[in-house]
């Protein structure tokens, strides 16, 4: 009977539209093995498994989904990475979603902030991988979402090189360059529910990300399709005085002076041996004086500058920067 070889070619090409066309969603009964994707319904991201230039070994990200040059933009299990290709990502009923390796460990895992009944994890084209309720499409009602992960180091033992200053109404104060552009608009919300800063691109098909370097500089980088490349748009700290505290409490720094440190306005130098000690409410200095012109040139590299508050009238122009705090 002819119509059964039918039958059969037609449910072969069913079985190969379905397993050729992306989705964006798995729910708790799919997993996603390493050579699988999963991929934003406008195609922009991709997720899956991926190995890093001169890496071997395997992690669960999510990177561009229309650019030449694979670039993750987020990563799973970053300090647990697979040494092959065995992985497996799952959602569990519980609304988890979990990175097993060959033997079946959990090597990663989301969490959820509410008890999950019918739980899906779907791509979204923001590129934030996001754990609901099948059909619920408000974010607020989300059980997880990759965009909220946020990594935080100890006070204690980092050191801040570079911020950008309280909003003045128009811009973030260490952000000169932060001006209205054809890529993209900025905005600061501040209202009774949240305090936040956003960035939204003029045109959704551009490619745009922040990179922080090893070495504390932040690059705005711009995909350019004419060179299947990325191009350094904008780097945020572009010049010395943009160094966190590089001229302490009460200083100030001008690149286009030398030395680029000064004290502000009613405040004067005092040098690291000038010490303070409390008495009561208030703090005396003690100690030695300086002379003008009592410093030696060969001293002033070893020498630590302090702005305190003005209380006379010597001012020590050869130095190379100000330290320390105020009276």
């Amino acid at each position: 009977m002819d119509y059964i070889p039918m039958l059969v070619f037609c449910f072969i090409s069913f079985l190969i539209v379905r397993t050729a066309t992306p989705t964006d969603t798995i729910n708790t009964a799919q997993f996603i093995r390493d050579g699988d994707t999963i991929v934003s319904a406008g195609g922009t991201y991709e997720l899956g498994f991926f190995t890093p230039e001169k890496s071997r070994n395997r992690y669960l990200g999510i990177w561009y989904g229309k650019i030449s040059v694979q670039t993750a933009v987020w990563v799973a299990n970053r300090e647990t990475p697979l040494n092959d290709s065995s992985g497996v990502v799952r959602l569990t009923n519980e609304g988890l979603l979990v990175l097993l390796n060959r033997s079946g460990s959990i090597i990663w895992s989301s969490n959820t902030s509410a008890p999950a009944r019918n739980p899906v994890a779907q791509l979204l084209d923001s590129g934030n991988l996001v754990v609901k309720e099948e059909g619920d499409n408000n974010m607020e009602n989300s059980l997880w979402q990759s965009f909220l992960i946020i990594q935080y180091a100890a006070v204690e033992d980092s050191n801040v090189k570079y911020r950008a200053g309280p909003w003045n109404g128009l811009g973030f104060s260490g952000l000169p360059r932060l001006k209205p552009n054809p890529i993209y608009t900025f905005e600061f919300v501040f209202n009774d529910k949240e305090i936040f800063y956003r960035e939204t691109l003029v045109n959704n098909s551009t490619h745009w990300r922040a990179v922080a370097t090893q070495n504390g500089d932040l690059q705005l980088l711009l995909w350019m399709e004419q060179t299947q490349s990325w191009f350094l748009y904008a780097t945020v700290n572009t010049d010395n005085c943009e160094r966190y505290n590089l001229c302490g409490p009460n200083g100030i720094c001008s690149i286009d002076h030398s030395p680029v440190c000064d004290c502000l306005n009613g405040f004067r130098w005092v040098s690291e041996a000038q010490r303070f000690e409390d008495a009561g409410d208030k703090k005396i200095m003690v100690q030695q004086e300086y002379e003008p012109g009592g410093v030696q040139e060969h001293m002033l590299e070893e020498l630590q500058l302090y702005c305190v508050m003005q209380t006379w009238t010597l001012r020590m122009e050869e130095a190379v920067a100000c330290f320390g705090s105020m009276i």
